[in-house]
């Protein structure tokens, strides 16, 4: 893997989580309702410094400990699972389903009393208080993203900023996407576009958990020796190309 592949990762990674709707995305909606576009990428600038100082602790807190074997066998499986738990939602459940005329229409009609004092908040502010009162915020970078980083300390510091400007450019960018659709018009974000790409970013999820479980394996010793040989002959292929 090189740095081109981690940031493709992250990136993805990341738009699969933030498509997903949460508190997040409604504030998002009632921010850009009641103040205009710009409260949205403001909003999203709260998050990413929230999860840069989130990296920053994990990496200094945990840079020995996560490097040892047996902890990257356990984040790679917990990970995995968790992976193929949300491509399943995403899969099976929103991109059948899924509205981003309905989501927004609910999100927008939600202001209720402590969410009105919530967007009288600064938005880089309410969006840090938002993230990390959010128990599934944190449970993704404990069993998800710490996965990545693992893999992006390969390369050092700069595959850290590679991992985060990916992750940080899939959010501002869905996020912006969204307070544009609300101040422009809808017309350009159907909801066949909508589920299109809930179930693009569910296949990708499905895939990274599957890279995850075959490392967390082949660090166990257990892949089977064909399954090796496949997966080395299709990385040299791929190489290739």
């Amino acid at each position: 893997m090189d740095l081109i592949h981690i940031f493709g990762q992250s990136f993805l990674m990341g738009l699969s989580g933030s498509m997903a709707p949460g508190p997040l995305l409604t504030y998002n909606i009632q921010l850009t309702c009641k103040k205009g576009f710009w409260s949205g990428p403001k909003l999203i600038l709260g998050h990413v410094i929230l999860e840069a100082v989130l990296i920053m602790g994990l990496i200094w807190g945990l840079g020995d400990f996560i490097r040892l074997p047996v902890t990257q066998i356990i984040i790679g499986l917990l990970g995995g699972i968790m992976l193929i738990w949300m491509g399943y939602d995403l899969v099976f459940k929103e991109s059948r389903n899924g509205s981003i005329s309905s989501t927004l229409e609910i999100a927008a009609a939600a202001e209720t009393a402590p969410t009105t004092r919530m967007t009288d908040l600064n938005p880089v502010l309410a969006g840090m208080v938002i993230s990390i009162s959010n128990p599934y915020w944190l449970m993704w970078w404990v069993m998800v993203g710490l996965a990545i980083i693992t893999q992006a300390l390969n390369f050092g510091w700069v595959g850290i900023l590679v991992f985060y400007l990916g992750h940080s450019l899939s959010d501002l960018g869905w996020y912006s996407l969204i307070s544009g659709a609300l101040v422009k018009g809808r017309r350009f974000l159907s909801d066949r576009i909508y589920r299109g790409l809930l179930f693009v970013c569910g296949l990708f999820l499905f895939i990274m958990a599957l890279i995850f479980i075959y490392d967390a394996f082949d660090l166990l010793g257990i892949i089977p020796i064909f399954l090796k040989r496949t997966v080395d002959l299709f990385q040299q292929l791929r190489s290739m190309v």
